[in-house]
């Protein structure tokens, strides 16, 4: 099995894509950093600004994109939220 996994940081996008053994060994296959800067003149007063949040649907886009072709088009979605 293939699987793809987005994790959505606030400076940087991550993609990793994997192959999974029967027994859940993997080999990491492909790895990608999207810079979105998601804090760029907001953080201080808790803001996502316009550009910031243009950035980070582009990333996520072109993310998913990719991970969804490389995993085989399947959905699998495991939210990890940090405060």
């Amino acid at each position: 099995m293939r699987i793809a996994i987005i994790d959505l940081g606030t400076n940087t996008f991550n993609l990793l894509i994997a192959s999974v053994g029967s027994n859940g060994s993997y080999q990491t296959e492909m790895s990608t950093k999207h810079p979105v800067k998601l804090g760029k003149g907001g953080i201080n007063s808790h803001t996502i600004l316009p550009e910031a949040m243009e950035r980070g649907l582009l990333a996520f886009s072109s993310a998913y994109a990719c991970g969804r072709a490389k995993s085989g088009g399947q959905d699998l979605c495991i939210c990890h939220l940090r405060h």
